[in-house]
């Protein structure tokens, strides 16, 4: 019922998730829509699209439904809410996450080796082919082979890690604020269009009442 007629085909998936049909600005003011929509109470709302921001900036691909599900359940937030702030790392700004967050945390760590966002890239695709690798070693007379990995963890996951996660409590805390006054606002904006209708109802109806009570007995 809920289908498309003419199912997206994968490639059409991966150009939408960078470049959404409508434009980024109407696919934010969507989310917005969606999230100001959910019958929870704002601090709900709130401690769930928190927990999705903070996961966002961490270096644990693969595991941030499951963190992020986690995290929500332990703090009393939304799930719908916690999986929409969990697209703050989205294709667009996850480069800038990954970068900000290596920074700061080569610079708490003292780690001489400077970020380089292109090395960045190609040593995660190594650590992903090498862990792939190692998978079919096990199986096989291949010896397993952890230098990427271990390149990985010394010069960008630890930095990574740390970094992202002090840049996730303070956008997760500023996120936190920013949507349980997002939501309370459009709510007593919606309330108070409610009342108007309302009140403009009840004076049409008054002054139809009263229409009626001056017309002549017998007059339709």
């Amino acid at each position: 019922m809920f289908k498309r007629r003419a199912p997206r085909h994968f490639g059409q998936r991966l150009r939408e998730s960078v470049l959404p049909r409508g434009g980024w600005i109407r696919a934010v003011t969507y989310i917005f829509h969606r999230l100001r929509r959910l019958p929870d109470p704002p601090h709900r709302i709130a401690r769930g699209v928190a927990s999705g921001v903070f996961i966002s900036f961490t270096p644990l691909f693969g595991l941030h439904f499951v963190l992020t599900t986690t995290i929500n359940w332990a703090i009393g937030g939304n799930f719908v809410a916690s999986v929409i702030g969990n697209w703050f790392g989205n294709p667009v700004t996850l480069p800038l996450i990954a970068y900000s967050s290596v920074w700061l945390g080569q610079w708490l760590m003292h780690v001489h080796h400077k970020i380089d966002l292109h090395a960045l890239m190609q040593i995660t695709t190594d650590m992903s082919t090498e862990l792939w690798r190692n998978c079919f070693a096990i199986f096989t007379s291949a010896t397993m082979r952890w230098d990427a990995f271990r390149e990985f963890t010394k010069d960008y996951f630890l930095p990574y890690l740390l970094g992202g996660v002090i840049l996730g409590l303070v956008f997760s805390i500023a996120s936190h604020y920013l949507t349980v006054r997002a939501v309370e606002a459009y709510r007593r904006l919606r309330l108070r269009r409610m009342r108007e209708r309302a009140d403009r109802r009840l004076r049409m109806q008054a002054r139809n009442a009263a229409a009626g009570s001056d017309r002549p007995d017998g007059l339709a």
